[in-house]
């Protein structure tokens, strides 16, 4: 019983670890969008 809670709770870690990442590169990618967009108009 003990060994599938750590195990479950090693699992959801790991999910909120990989979310935060894939949140981080996706605003970096946003931003980057952003920013091409602007200097095009700019131009």
């Amino acid at each position: 019983m003990i060994k599938r809670q750590v195990e479950w709770t090693l699992v959801k870690k790991d999910e909120a670890v990989a979310a935060k990442k894939k949140s981080v590169e996706t605003r970096k990618l946003i931003f980057k969008r952003a920013d091409q967009y602007a200097e095009k108009i700019m131009s």
